[in-house]
């Protein structure tokens, strides 16, 4: 059994973050600066670590009341359509939305 730990708003590793993201998006690596993209857009994130491994990531926009308290005026989230029913429970109203893909 593994020791994977989860830590709350941790220094981010750019490098090992990169890795990650182009893993699980089935991407070719690429540096990204995902602490200064964090430090300014998330009220939160967080890291799972197996040893010293970066195992996952999760950015969080937050809850309602911590995007409140924040200053934000808008919360977005992003969901696949068959999930609507839920989010529509957690007071989200549907929209449509486009995505374009810059980079490969």
């Amino acid at each position: 059994m593994t020791d994977i730990r989860v830590r709350v708003r941790p220094d981010v590793d750019d490098v090992a973050l990169s890795a990650l993201h182009a893993a699980g998006f089935d991407e070719t690596p690429r540096l990204r600066r995902w602490s200064a993209q964090l430090a300014a857009h998330s009220l939160s994130w967080l890291d799972a670590r197996d040893g010293d491994a970066l195992a996952g990531f999760v950015n969080l926009a937050g809850a309602v009341e911590q995007a409140t308290a924040a200053g934000c005026t808008w919360l977005h989230a992003d969901f696949a359509p068959h999930l609507t029913p839920f989010h529509r429970s957690c007071g989200l109203t549907p929209t449509d939305a486009g995505l374009l893909r810059l980079h490969r």
